[in-house]
């Protein structure tokens, strides 16, 4: 992977996005499976298709900020994750992607043991707010993992597009490596200090994190918008697998492109006083 397709700078948030693209598709509907939850807060399916919606314009590549967040208010935000009821070293804030199905949980209740959501905090808001106009995305998901020494992170990938994950406590290296589609190798590391940023603009790129028995605790917030495909199980399920995987595609670019035209069209006074406005995205924060 060349030097060029990592972004290793800090943006202004009208630098980090910016105009739409002129292709366009339509979206479709998928159903839930009968017996599935139903988050609050995820990116529903319109009541009427939407026909050929515009399709946003993303960055590409890795935005790293090893400092993001001043001391102080990593400091706070540290304190206040120690207070939260983790389980199984996770808790989490608004909708999440329906877990994998493993024999540990292999079980169609198993949204709610493996998730472990909350009541959204202030805090947290906030500042899920604020990367959501960096990123040009409203994000409407937080799922956050203790990390011990101990603790490793398998190369996986996130699906489809932004996702942004601040780090807390004490450093700890994440390496990202390529497209899956071009190998997934070449993996470059990032030592995450207390407070900072990394951000994957594109889907698709392998991330991991090694164990190291040496290493104090952290806790990683990772910021994502949730579809509601992707909180039922039929999202596991190899058979609709294309046909899921669409459906968030189109959903999620349409929140997109709806939360940017209300930005754009929003007086500067009110946008630091407003939450991401787009269909079913915020509404779970209590």
């Amino acid at each position: 992977m060349s030097q060029e397709q990592f972004i290793n700078e800090e943006k202004a948030p009208e630098q980090a996005w910016a105009g739409t693209g002129a292709a366009q598709d339509e979206v479709v509907a998928v159903k839930a499976e009968e017996g599935d939850p139903a988050p609050e807060g995820a990116v529903a399916e319109p009541a009427r298709a939407r026909t050929k919606p515009k399709r946003p314009v993303y960055r590409e590549g890795v935005d790293f900020d090893p400092a993001f967040l001043v001391p102080a208010e990593a400091d706070e935000l540290f304190a206040l994750m120690r207070s939260q009821p983790f389980a199984d070293n996770r808790v989490s804030y608004g909708p999440q992607v329906f877990p994998a199905p493993r024999r540990s949980n292999a079980w169609r209740d198993r949204y709610a043991w493996a998730t472990n959501p909350q009541p959204e905090p202030t805090a947290i808001r906030s500042l899920r707010l604020r990367l959501s106009e960096r990123y040009g995305v409203p994000f409407n998901s937080v799922q956050c993992n203790w990390h011990e020494g101990s603790s490793e992170v398998r190369a996986h990938d996130d699906p489809y597009r932004v996702v942004a994950m601040v780090r807390l406590g004490v450093t700890r290296t994440f390496e990202v490596g390529e497209q899956r589609r071009n190998g997934g190798g070449n993996f470059r590391p990032y030592p995450m200090p207390h407070g900072s940023l990394i951000t994957f603009l594109s889907g698709g790129l392998a991330h991991r994190m090694f164990a190291d028995p040496t290493a104090g605790d952290c806790v990683s917030l990772v910021f994502r918008l949730v579809t509601t495909p992707q909180t039922v199980a039929s999202w596991h399920d190899k058979p609709t697998y294309s046909r899921t995987r669409g459906a968030h595609r189109r959903l999620y670019d349409a929140a997109v492109s709806e939360y940017r035209e209300a930005r754009a069209k929003a007086p500067e006074s009110a946008k630091a006083h407003e939450s991401p406005s787009t269909t079913g995205a915020n509404n779970w924060t209590r």
